[in-house]
């Protein structure tokens, strides 16, 4: 996790990340905890189950990921997703000693960026985005 290494600064002068994407004086902004809440992670289990022998490795991996990018915010230490994600993986695999193949790399990356719904949120979302009635563009 290199960029986690400009992290050793004083959590007191440390920029808000929150306020500077999203100042409080800006539109309306509505934000969804999408990873396992709207998106299905069980779709990642048999990519895991193929790296790890085991597919209940993911719910593993998801938990230290949540923690590790939890941490990261609190100490207001801005790491992107993607970068905890791969960390976080590569510290399970290493501590299993298990090298990751460049092959599961590129399915791991395809699998996250694909991830599907859960079903129940699909007609949610269709219906949010249609227009309210009488309003016209």
């Amino acid at each position: 996790m290199p960029a986690a290494a400009n992290c050793n600064q004083n959590v007191s002068n440390s920029i808000n990340v929150t306020e500077m994407y999203f100042p409080r004086a800006s539109i309306g902004l509505i934000v969804f905890d999408v990873n396992e809440t709207l998106l299905d992670l069980a779709a990642m289990e048999p990519t895991f189950e193929g790296i790890f022998r085991d597919k209940g490795t993911m719910r593993f991996w998801f938990a230290n990921f949540i923690m590790y990018s939890s941490a990261l915010t609190v100490a207001g230490c801005y790491v992107p997703f993607t970068d905890i994600r791969s960390a976080v993986m590569k510290m399970l695999a290493d501590t299993r000693g298990i090298r990751i193949k460049d092959a599961d790399k590129k399915e791991l990356v395809e699998k996250f960026s694909t991830m599907p719904a859960h079903p129940e949120w699909l007609e949610p979302f269709r219906s949010s985005a249609r227009p309210a009635s009488g309003y016209s563009h």
